[in-house]
């Protein structure tokens, strides 16, 4: 085949197949489902207009390329273009990172474990993780999810709560998109569901969530899962749903004891910058109980410092922390 210079349009001709139309002769590739980009219908051949066809241009025919690499090309293309126009918002929070995840004698199996699998996705495609709240399993999700993304730039993360999933479920039945809301998560590269119990007393949600989960595993994509208890005690979901949350690394992520508390504290006021003395710390970390104790106390005591132009002792840890430890 000649060489080819000119500036020929993509052409879509149903869900199938797409190509390129070149001297005459159309040229047709064999092609999985994807979507769309904005301004292109399906139909007989419906040519993409502007930027599409400039596209085009750059991976038709010719130049040396194959049909089947002249096309492959284009398709990742158009794919990476259409990430970059949504402004993929993946959901994490840039402050809990691995960096931040204090490491302890109640975490390190589940820190370490999941380090390992946010930079090598071909350990395991399904992570578990259960443990009381305030354990620190939301900060621990969250930086796998930013440490993949980071050594992952082109790939999809998202982060969800059970119940935002959820609601959004509910509302594709009740607009009758359901089709698009499970094509939108199965195209998720990394998929990331924090308090999965929730689903407990929602079947449907949970049955949709299944369909979703088969096709991210078999796709070798990753599924991370946090929940306040282990699968076997989520009692009222099916066991073939179970069965798929224990198919991976399933671990327990404990509370803090009171020295990871007290390194927790010293972390957080370093990064902060913020004065404590020790023995408000020694105090704030036998009175915590949870992680998140610790920041609510440590940032109470910062702003009452600062508005009332205090030092921070003892007795002002002492009168904060009533209103604050449950």
């Amino acid at each position: 085949m000649k060489e080819i210079n000119d500036v020929y349009p993509v052409t879509i001709i149903d869900d199938r197949y797409a190509g390129c139309y070149s001297s005459g002769k159309y040229l047709a590739f064999n092609l999985e489902a994807w979507d769309v980009p904005k301004g292109v219908s399906w139909g007989g051949d419906v040519d993409c207009a502007g930027f599409w066809a400039n596209e085009a241009s750059n991976y038709v025919i010719g130049k040396g390329n194959t049909p089947d690499r002249a096309y492959q090309d284009l398709v990742e293309r158009v794919k990476i273009t259409e990430r970059e126009s949504k402004k993929e918002n993946p959901h994490l929070d840039p402050k809990k990172t691995f960096q931040d995840f204090i490491e302890g004698e109640s975490n390190k199996f589940a820190r370490r474990i999941g380090l390992s699998i946010a930079e090598s996705l071909d350990m395991y495609n399904t992570f578990f993780i259960y443990g009381p709240s305030g354990c620190g399993k939301t900060h621990l999700v969250n930086a796998m999810g930013l440490r993949y993304k980071e050594l992952n730039p082109l790939k999809t993360v998202l982060y969800v709560t059970a119940r935002q999933f959820q609601n959004e479920f509910t509302d594709s039945v009740r607009k009758n998109t359901t089709s698009k809301f499970i094509n939108f998560y199965q195209s998720v590269d990394m998929l990331i569901v924090d308090d999965i119990q929730e689903w407990m007393k929602a079947p449907k949600t949970a049955e949709t969530f299944f369909h979703i989960f088969n096709n991210q595993v078999g796709c070798g994509k990753q599924i991370i899962l946090a929940c306040d208890r282990p699968p076997v005690d989520l009692d009222g979901m099916e066991k073939r749903l179970l069965t798929h949350f224990s198919s991976g690394v399933v671990t327990e992520l404990e509370m803090p004891n009171e020295q990871l508390y007290i390194d927790i504290l010293n972390a957080k006021c370093k990064q902060d910058n913020i004065k404590i003395p020790a023995e408000v710390l020694n105090f704030i970390a036998k009175k915590a109980k949870s992680v998140c104790d610790i920041e609510g106390i440590v940032n109470s005591l910062n702003a009452y410092s600062i508005v009332q132009d205090t030092i921070i002792d003892l007795n002002l840890a002492e009168r904060l922390i009533k209103n604050i430890v449950v």
